[in-house]
């Protein structure tokens, strides 16, 4: 009996060791099977969002020449002054803001065209404007010109009440006026520059 008693731990140690090794070995064959499933995994997953993506690019590239005739047709000269010589755009803007004004029931003080100049590229012309009105009317005057087309953009917006002291009272039923300095800006279109094909042509003609 002492014998039965001694060898059965070992026999149930003996079993531990060999069921470890038998996982150990399983573990073995499994465990590179397992990481090779899931970089396999990440690599398709990897490729199908490439494709995908490659997919939306050649969508989008076969709609640009679409893109580009729709752009072309759209009559982009309306946001620009329709005169290109400077006196005669600067009075476009003028006539543009004394109409705006006007119909406003405001009155202008003085007007004075800016020096011509560029915004990135783009030449505009502008004037400087002085109108007094309520401040309802200047504020539908300042509405109107930046609704406008030709787009027209205002700089240098000051506004002050007008005749009004200290002791002022405003009398009922009557709103007091506004004087309103501003810099109203108006864009031309640049023709496109054929100084080049002259040149070419020309040069190609003393050639021949």
């Amino acid at each position: 009996m002492t014998v039965l008693n001694i060898s059965l731990p070992k026999k149930i140690t003996a079993l531990i060791i060999l069921g470890g090794v038998i996982i150990a070995m399983i573990a073995l064959i499994v465990l590179p099977l397992y990481f090779l499933h899931r970089y396999y995994d990440r690599q398709i997953e990897q490729q199908e969002t490439l494709l995908a993506r490659y997919t939306q690019l050649t969508a989008k590239a076969e709609t640009i020449p679409q893109t580009i005739e729709a752009l072309k047709a759209r009559d982009t000269a309306k946001y620009y002054l329709k005169n290109t010589a400077d006196n005669l755009a600067a009075a476009e803007v003028q006539d543009i803001v004394r109409a705006a004004i006007l119909s406003r029931s405001g009155k202008i003080v003085s007007t004075q065209n800016l020096p011509s100049g560029e915004t990135e590229g783009i030449p505009k012309i502008g004037v400087n404007v002085q109108f007094t009105g309520t401040l309802d009317a200047v504020q539908q005057v300042l509405s109107s010109l930046e609704s406008h087309v030709p787009y027209l953009v205002i700089e240098n917006l000051l506004i002050r009440p007008q005749n009004v002291t200290r002791d002022y009272h405003p009398t009922p039923g009557i709103e007091p006026e506004c004087l309103v300095s501003m810099e109203v800006i108006g864009f031309v279109l640049k023709a496109p520059d054929t100084s080049d094909t002259t040149e070419t042509t020309n040069t190609g003609g003393r050639e021949s």
